[in-house]
C-alpha cells in the first residue's frame, strides 16, 4: 500500500469499522440521496451568501469614496480572499463528496490539481493575515492615532504585503500536490512530498508550521490588540463635565464596540478550530475520520467566508447603510427611492469613527469626504469644511 493510500485509509475510514458497508465510510462511494441533498443545499446557501456578501463589500468600498478608509479597504481585501475560497473550496468540497480525490491525468490535470489546492490555501492565509492587519490598524487608530505605521497608511502596500506573505507560506502546495495514477487505474490529486521528503513526516511538519504561523500566532496577536483597544475605550473619559445622557451614550458605545471586537475574534477562532484539531488528531494521535465528519468540519471552516461580510454589514453601520441603499435601488420601487441632492438646505454632518477618521457629509451636494488625523491637520480639515459650506478657509 502506497503512502497516499494509507493516508486516505486513515482519514476516511474508522479504525474499528474496516468492514463497514456504510457509503460514508467508503471514500469512493457516492453518498445517499439524503446526504446528497443536504450537502448540495447547505453549500449552495453558503455559496450564495458568500458570493453576494463579499461582492457587496467590495462594491460598497470601491464605488463610494467616503468608504475608502484604510480599515474598509482591508475589509475589502478580506472579502476578495473569501471570494477566492468561494470559487475554489466550496465547489471542490461538493465534488469531493462524490469522487473523493479522483482527478484526471496529463499536464492539465497536474496544473489544475496544484492550482486548486494552492488557491484554497492562499485564501485561508490571506484572510487570517488581513484580520491581523485590521486588528493592528484599529489598535493604532484608537490607541495611537498619530503613530499609524506607514505601510498600513498606504493600503496598496499593505494588501500587497499580505498576499506576498500568503503566497510564500502556501507555496509548498505548488510542489507537493500532484495528479498521479494509482493501482485502481484512476488519477488522484493528493499531496506527495517524495522524493524531497517522506510524505507523512513532511505533512506533519508543514501542518505544525501552518497551525502555529497561521492560527495560533495571529489569534494571539488579535486577542492582544483587541484587549488593548477595549481597555483604551473603557478607560477613555468625556472631556469637561459630561451629563448623565452623555455618560449613558458613552457606556452604550463602549459596550457595542467591545461586542463587535469579541464577535470577530470568536468567529475567527471557532470556524477554523475544528479543521486544525482534525489535522492534529490525524498526524499526531493516529485518529481517523469518515467522509461525513470531513464534510462537516470543512463546511464549518468554509462558512467563515459566508459569515465575514455579514458581520461587517450587520455590526458596522457604515456598511449597513450603503448595503440597504443598494438593496433598495435593486429591489425597491422607483418612487420610494430618495435621490441624493434633494435637500435645499446644506446639512454638514461630522461623524467620528472608531478608526479616528472624520467623515464630512454634505447632503445638499450628495457627497462625503474622509479625513484621517494621521494625514490631515485640523487647519486643512477646517479649511475644507468651510470650502464645502461656501465660506473662506480659516
Amino acid at each position: 500500500m502506497s503512502v497516499f493510500q494509507s493516508l486516505i485509509h486513515k482519514i476516511v475510514t474508522f479504525s474499528d469499522s474496516m468492514n463497514s458497508t456504510d457509503e460514508l465510510d467508503d471514500p469512493f462511494q457516492p453518498p445517499s440521496i439524503i446526504h446528497q441533498v443536504t450537502i448540495i443545499v447547505v453549500y449552495s446557501i453558503m455559496l450564495v451568501f458568500s458570493l453576494s456578501g463579499n461582492t457587496m463589500i467590495i462594491f460598497i468600498v470601491f464605488t463610494r469614496p467616503f468608504m475608502r478608509s484604510v480599515t474598509n479597504c482591508l475589509i475589502a481585501n478580506m472579502a476578495a480572499a473569501d471570494l477566492l475560497m468561494t470559487f475554489s473550496a466550496m465547489p471542490y468540497s461538493v465534488a469531493y463528496t462524490y469522487v473523493a480525490s479522483r482527478w484526471f491525468g496529463g499536464i492539465m490535470g497536474m496544473i489544475t490539481c496544484k492550482l486548486l489546492h494552492f488557491a484554497i490555501a492562499l485564501s485561508i492565509a490571506a484572510s487570517i493575515l488581513t484580520l491581523t492587519v485590521i486588528a493592528l490598524d484599529r489598535l493604532f487608530a484608537v490607541a495611537y492615532p498619530f503613530k499609524r505605521v506607514s505601510v498600513i497608511r498606504h493600503i496598496s502596500r499593505a494588501n500587497m504585503l499580505i498576499w506576498l506573505v500568503s503566497v510564500l507560506c502556501m507555496s509548498p502546495y505548488l510542489y507537493c500536490y500532484k495528479s498521479n495514477l494509482l493501482e485502481d487505474n484512476n488519477y488522484h490529486c493528493f499531496a506527495l512530498w517524495e522524493p524531497l521528503a517522506d510524505s507523512f513526516t513532511a505533512s506533519r511538519i508543514y501542518f505544525s508550521f501552518i497551525f502555529i504561523a497561521l492560527y495560533l500566532v495571529p489569534l494571539l496577536f488579535i486577542c492582544i490588540f483587541y484587549s488593548i483597544i477595549s481597555f483604551k475605550l473603557w478607560a477613555r473619559r468625556i472631556p469637561g463635565n459630561p451629563t448623565e445622557v452623555n455618560l449613558r451614550k458613552e457606556e452604550l458605545s463602549k459596550r457595542r464596540t467591545i461586542k463587535i471586537l469579541i464577535i470577530i475574534v470568536v468567529v475567527f477562532a471557532l470556524c477554523w478550530l475544528p479543521a486544525h484539531l482534525m489535522h492534529f488528531f490525524i498526524f499526531f494521535e493516529d485518529k481517523t475520520f469518515n467522509k461525513l465528519s470531513l464534510i462537516i468540519i470543512f463546511g464549518i471552516s468554509h462558512a467563515n467566508s459566508a459569515v465575514n461580510p455579514y458581520l461587517n454589514i450587520v455590526l458596522n453601520r457604515n456598511f449597513r447603510r450603503p448595503f440597504l441603499e443598494v438593496l433598495r435601488s435593486c429591489f425597491g420601487p422607483a418612487g420610494n427611492l430618495r435621490s441624493r441632492g434633494s435637500h435645499t438646505t446644506p446639512n454638514t454632518v461630522l461623524a467620528r469613527c472608531m478608526c479616528q477618521e472624520y467623515v464630512v457629509e454634505d447632503t445638499a451636494l450628495g457627497r462625503k469626504e474622509v479625513y484621517e488625523l494621521s494625514n490631515k491637520t485640523d487647519k486643512s480639515f477646517k479649511g475644507e469644511r468651510n470650502r464645502i459650506r461656501g465660506g473662506s478657509p480659516e
